[in-house]
């Protein structure tokens, strides 16, 4: 149905929605207002799993932004633990030494953190230094929701 009817049963399909969202890529610290060429995110939940196609391409970077970099606007908060892990993430226009990077979820959170991957490391999140004109995240990702 369009409005969730929850069931007494914890095994009944009750709860799917599938729509758009508009993601943004933001500095932790300062988030910044960046001029975007392109901004799309389409979601599927299905229950507590929360499946997302999204891409953000920024025309022109505000110089203000501050902090790491993280993908914001997710459709819907993140649980209330880390056990979302890492999802493959292509980038452009970042400055890194490093050949992968990955984003991982935040704790009850609408943003994935930017991390790139050292040799030997956990990794680190990418400082919003590395960002330039053009900067683009683009990433399939799936991840559990709250509720």
């Amino acid at each position: 149905p369009a409005t969730q009817a929850a069931s007494a049963g914890a095994n009944v399909m009750d709860d799917y929605e599938e729509g758009t969202f508009t993601p943004t890529i933001a500095g932790t610290v300062t988030a910044g207002s960046h001029t975007y060429a392109a901004q799309s995110g389409l979601y599927v939940k299905i229950g507590q799993l929360v499946f997302v196609n999204f891409y953000c391409d920024i025309l022109t970077i505000d110089g203000t932004w501050a902090g790491n970099v993280e993908l914001r606007g997710l459709p819907f908060t993140s649980h209330g633990s880390h056990l979302s892990g890492g999802i493959s993430a292509t980038v452009a226009n970042i400055t890194s030494t490093q050949l992968y990077m990955i984003l991982v979820s935040s704790v009850s959170s609408t943003a994935l953190r930017l991390i790139e991957i050292i040799s030997n490391s956990y990794g680190a999140d990418v400082a919003t230094t590395a960002g330039a004109n053009r900067t683009q995240i683009q990433s399939n990702a799936t991840y559990r929701s709250a509720a």
